[in-house]
């Protein structure tokens, strides 16, 4: 683990990397090709949380200046939803309603939850007018 932080490695990277040997470990104790699960005694680093910034008005502009077409949906699509890429690159027309102007998705952080929770954005005029020339 020591030379994995020296070689650059943030702790929670390194943490998922021994859930994953810990997991394999744990495949073959229950195959019964071991007795005891050797990763269980190494214990996960400590994690130190950082928030991340968002985008601000110019950094924005600057990626949708530099996108192709499909990247600038995805740019207008992010900044008007407030939505993470992966549910921006799920999202299909079924998400969109142009009549009443609403996008409409649950994220998937919260997939999977007992009650998913099926967020509603206006639908930014400058969105819509992209949506509309595809």
């Amino acid at each position: 683990m020591e030379a994995q932080l020296k070689a650059g490695k943030k702790p929670s990277t390194v943490n998922v990397e021994l859930k994953t040997i810990r997991g394999v470990f744990e495949s073959a104790r229950k195959a019964q090709k071991i007795t005891f699960n050797p990763a269980d005694a190494v214990d996960n680093l400590k994690e130190k949380r950082t928030r991340r910034k968002p985008f601000t008005r110019d950094q924005i502009e600057g990626l949708y200046q530099a996108a192709d077409n499909t990247w600038r949906g995805m740019v207008l699509l992010g900044f008007s939803t407030g939505a993470r890429i992966g549910d921006c690159a799920a999202m299909t027309w079924a998400n969109v309603d142009l009549e009443q102007e609403i996008v409409s998705y649950v994220p998937e952080k919260a997939r999977g939850d007992d009650e998913d929770e099926m967020v509603f954005v206006p639908l930014f005029p400058q969105l819509k007018e992209w949506l509309l020339s595809q």
